[in-house]
């Protein structure tokens, strides 16, 4: 359980009490290049944070601590008010506990953004198929270690609202986790992934990649209490 504390009680680390593991993914440009042969644009630049909390009333004490929202208004100083989207997730897992060697595992990540007017359900279904017809691919059953979709919920909205954030844009995120860059330059370079893509993430009736952002990503773990 969390505990509270009074608003003096100390830093930011002090924190990862409440916290069961955090990670940051750190863009890289690994396949940029591929992914730009398909039609897909290059990634804005991008930083995901992943918190994990036992249960979300332990962020929610977070969030109302004064001395959290004091760290998160000097966020402010770098542009973290203007485009961070902060928002629960209900985590959806499509592939896990697949061994590999002792490397570092690389991320692919898709970060699709639902627009204007369109049904979350109807959208979060197309991701999930789209998702479902790339793990399908032999390539990607033979290099693929994880594959997991994050469907944002609004259980914390309010609590994002009283730090000072903007409203989450509202999107969907799928990450795969592979050992190598060039697994998931071979994955997306495989005919078959191509084909899917185009019919699928770039159809033109029904396009998932716009505004979105496809990249790899390096994961740096701040604190793992989950084993």
């Amino acid at each position: 359980m969390a505990r509270r504390r009074s608003p003096d009680s100390g830093r930011a680390e002090e924190y990862a009490e409440d916290y069961n593991g955090g990670n940051f993914f750190i863009q890289d440009d690994a396949f940029t290049e591929p992914i730009g042969r398909l039609g897909i644009p290059g990634p804005s630049p991008t930083v995901v944070t992943h918190i994990v909390f036992e249960d979300v009333e332990n962020f929610k004490e977070v969030a109302r601590d004064p001395t959290f929202k004091a760290l998160v208004d000097q966020a402010k100083e770098f542009g973290y008010h203007k485009g961070a989207s902060l928002f629960t997730a209900d985590v959806v897992t499509k592939l896990d506990a697949i061994e590999s060697g002792p490397q570092e595992r690389k991320r692919a990540i898709g970060i699709f953004k639902i627009p204007p007017g369109m049904p979350k359900d109807k959208f979060e279904q197309k991701v999930e198929a789209f998702v479902d017809g790339a793990m399908a691919m032999p390539l990607a059953r033979e290099k693929l270690l994880n594959y997991t979709i994050w469907y944002q919920n609004s259980e914390v909205d309010t609590e994002v609202e009283g730090l000072g954030l903007p409203t989450p844009a509202p999107l969907v995120i799928a990450m795969s986790e592979l050992e190598t860059f060039n697994h998931v330059v071979e994955w997306v370079d495989d005919p078959a992934m191509a084909q899917h893509i185009a019919t699928t993430l770039t159809a033109k009736d029904f396009p998932l990649h716009r505004d979105g952002d496809f990249f790899g990503a390096e994961a740096i773990v701040k604190f793992n209490k989950i084993d």
